[in-house]
């Protein structure tokens, strides 16, 4: 009797401890979650909580945040299903005037999107940013963002555009997404 009181107290006890160290690790993971969200709000300002567990799933945290912003850009390089080298040399040449080392760790998620289109989650998560963003800027502020936006977009698609010269410099696809990235602005 006294055995089976034993054993019924050993497992009892191991279920417990399997038990709180489960409690122990959903602890951890969530005050992990929190700190990345807090972090994402300090560098970005952003304080819609729905947004920042989007960004925090999609594993998105301040380093990465620089090429967050390349998201739409890289939607058009992709918009016929391809990357164009030419395409690809002008997000080179902006992720550079933007401050993109190419071994910096914005640098080699880029270098990641140039061979492999990233998820649909991400361009959605950065239309959400984005209206959230303009919330909080004004009239010529908002227009001097998409204008610079939309500027950079045509210039990649207008990259690998046309047949010897002659044609439109940009595809029904491509045009169909700058439409598409301009309404996150409205």
């Amino acid at each position: 009797m006294k055995t089976l009181q034993r054993q019924g107290r050993s497992l009892e006890e191991l279920f417990f401890h399997k038990h709180n160290r489960v409690l122990a690790e959903q602890l951890h993971k969530d005050d992990t979650r929190r700190q990345k969200r807090q972090q994402l709000a300090d560098a970005t300002g952003i304080k819609d909580d729905a947004l920042l567990d989007q960004l925090v799933d999609l594993d998105i945290d301040p380093a990465t945040m620089v090429a967050f912003g390349l998201i739409p850009l890289i939607e058009i390089a992709w918009a016929d299903f391809t990357m164009e080298p030419e395409e690809r040399d002008t997000l080179l040449r902006v992720a550079g005037e933007q401050g993109i080392a190419r071994d910096s760790v914005p640098g080699k998620i880029l270098d990641q999107w140039l061979q492999k289109r990233p998820p649909r989650e991400l361009l959605d998560a950065w239309k959400v940013y984005i209206r959230s963003l303009c919330e909080h800027l004004d009239r010529d502020q908002k227009s001097q963002l998409r204008d610079r936006l939309l500027g950079r977009a045509r210039a990649i698609a207008e990259s690998a555009g046309g047949f010897l010269g002659f044609g439109s410099k940009t595809s029904d696809a491509e045009e169909k997404k700058i439409r598409d990235l301009a309404k996150a602005f409205e």
